[in-house]
């Protein structure tokens, strides 16, 4: 489509920034109270209060339910792993083990 003299073309630019929640913030300070983040531990109560499972603890980072907010295109899941001893109740804790009667 060409122009013609005498007629013009105009350019809109709309700022959608304000419709909706703001970014989450705090993802380094999770579990505090500024934070939009908690920490969390999956776990099924098995173990008492060992929070192991095959071996491993787990803590992720998630959004807290509260938080009216959007984790934004770069957030990335944090998560930090560290092993466990290895108990009785815990048998599946290394691999290739099978548990026996002795």
């Amino acid at each position: 489509m060409s122009l013609e003299k005498g007629n013009s073309a105009f350019l809109v630019y709309t700022d959608f920034s304000q419709l909706h929640e703001p970014q989450c913030k705090g993802v380094d300070e999770a579990g505090t109270d500024g934070s939009d983040y908690e920490l969390w531990t999956p776990h099924d109560g098995r173990f008492g209060d060992s929070k192991c499972f095959l071996g491993q603890h787990k803590t992720f980072v998630r959004r807290k339910q509260a938080s009216k907010c959007f984790n934004g295109e770069e957030h990335e899941a944090v998560t930090r792993i560290e092993p466990c001893t290895c108990n009785e109740m815990d048998f599946e804790c290394d691999m290739g083990y099978a548990r026996t009667d002795g």
